[in-house]
């Protein structure tokens, strides 16, 4: 796991390729669906603000979950396997944006933290992939 979080943010340090270059192709992500646009279950939800509250290196407090957005993504293989969560809360984003901003990985059941806290407006993947998976 510390492995892929590694090559995650990595790849968020990369610089721009110039255009046409088909391995860094980028593709923005807008995460703001609300629960019921993204189509989160109340056990999704409970997970989600589990995962943000026990999250140490965030300061994120379950008063906030109606301030989440949230972008469901093919982080790996086939289907909406990933999920982009953003809060929106005051307290979360700083004076010009840059608002808390997680990546979930799902496995059958369950979501697991994968990026945590990262102060962004927009978020994306690359079209190349490292080790199976999507880069952020």
């Amino acid at each position: 796991m510390r492995v892929m979080l590694v090559l995650l943010l990595s790849a968020l340090c990369l610089p721009a390729a110039p255009a046409g270059n088909a391995g860094f192709d980028f593709s923005v992500i807008n995460v703001n669906d609300s629960e019921t646009d993204a189509g989160i279950s109340a056990d999704e939800r409970a997970q989600v603000v589990k995962l943000l509250v026990d999250d140490e290196a965030t300061d994120w407090d379950a008063d906030r979950a109606g301030d989440l957005r949230y972008k469901r993504v093919q982080l790996a293989g086939a289907g909406l396997n990933g999920m982009f969560v953003r809060s929106i809360a005051k307290s979360d984003c700083g004076a010009t944006g840059n608002c808390s901003t997680w990546l979930l990985r799902k496995s059958r059941a369950n979501f697991h933290l994968v990026l945590n806290g990262v102060a962004a407006d927009a978020v994306g993947f690359q079209s190349q992939m490292t080790n199976g998976f999507r880069n952020v």
